[in-house]
This record gives structure tokens, sequence and C-alpha cells, in this order.
């Protein structure tokens, strides 16, 4: 996602490619550095509804060059005889959410694409989902879905995007009984007791 929009946030002249620059006193003095960064997550979240010197993003988004990079990676596997699953899943921001909520599970996202709104970055993840969806298809892969099966809270996410240890272990499991019950695992590793 970041590729993409960020190329066009250029091109719409809202976006310089730096996301956050520090102060000389925060290059001087860490605890600034540290008060001045959470000041910038502060703003960017209060503001992440506000359309105004934004990404205007296009419905449906345009993911074309991501689709055209994902389809060649799966073929420079494929012709390495590797197997290719993708995964869909979801960040801890979430279209049913309050918007207190959403602003808490966006602001990493929000931190490094500041060009973006809440609205844009759900429409984006569903693009990118599909277009996921529509390269595996193309392409013979296997697919994955856990959206929505990671809880979108605290104990599960780090940040908008990763997992704290619960999130990752039932990430792990869910995928791996997908994968056994598919049979997407080489009965070599399940007999060996790899998994």
């Amino acid at each position: 996602m970041n590729r993409d929009t960020v190329y066009l946030a250029r091109g719409q002249g809202i976006y310089s490619g730096v996301h956050y620059a520090m102060s000389w006193l925060g290059r001087r003095w860490p605890l600034w550095a540290l008060i001045e960064k959470n000041l910038v997550f502060v703003a960017r979240t209060t503001h992440a509804f506000n359309p105004r010197n934004k990404l205007r993003v296009e419905t449906p988004f345009p993911t074309k060059g991501f689709e055209t990079r994902l389809t060649e990676l799966v073929r420079i596997c494929q012709r390495a005889s590797a197997s290719v699953v993708f995964v869909n899943a979801d960040g801890a921001l979430r279209s049913g959410q309050s918007r207190w909520r959403q602003r808490w599970a966006a602001a990493s996202y929000l931190f490094y694409m500041p060009y973006l709104t809440i609205p844009a970055i759900l429409e984006l993840q569903g693009a990118y989902q599909k277009a996921t969806r529509d390269v595996a298809a193309r392409t013979g892969c296997a697919l994955i879905e856990i959206t929505d099966t990671i809880p979108a809270d605290r104990a599960h996410f780090a940040d908008s995007s990763h997992y704290r240890d619960p999130g990752s272990h039932l990430a792990a499991a869910v995928i791996g009984e997908a994968m056994i019950a598919s049979d997407l695992l080489p009965r070599r590793s399940r007999a060996e007791g790899v998994v």
C-alpha cells in the first residue's frame, strides 16, 4: 500500500517523501524527541478523518501496479518450483470500530503515511486484499483468509499492523490449521513431526 500511495501523494503535491522531520532540539535532546514524536501522533490522529490536504483516493483504487509486481514475484517462485501461499489479514484498523478506536488502530499508519485519512486506509486495505485474491486466482496460488480472525485490541496488536505475541500465536495457529486442512504442507513434513 505504501509504495503506490506515496507515488500518488507526491504526484498530487501533498507529500514530500519525509513522514517526520525531527527538530533541531529533538536531535540534541532524546527526551524532547520522544515528546515531539508523540505530539505528531496526536496531531495526525486528531485530523485522521479530515480530507483536507490528504490523498484523494479513487474508488476503486488502482492496484494494477501492485498486481503486476505480485504476479511477477509469484512467477519467479513458481519457476523455482516453490509453492506460493497468500495470507489475507486485517490490521488493527477495522470498519466497524468507533472513531476513537479507529484513531488508536490507525496511529502508525497515519504516522508513516500522513497523507491518508482513516476512510482512505480502510478503502485501500479492501482494495489490496481484493487484488491479492485476484492474483491468487489467476496464478493458481493458495489463499488463506484470516481477516477478522485476530482481535483488534492492544493484547494482540503492537501497532496498526504488527502483532504482539498472542496475535502472532493465534495467526500461526489459524494459518497452520488452514494449511493442514488444505493439504498445503508436504506429507513428509507432517510425517517427520515438523508441524
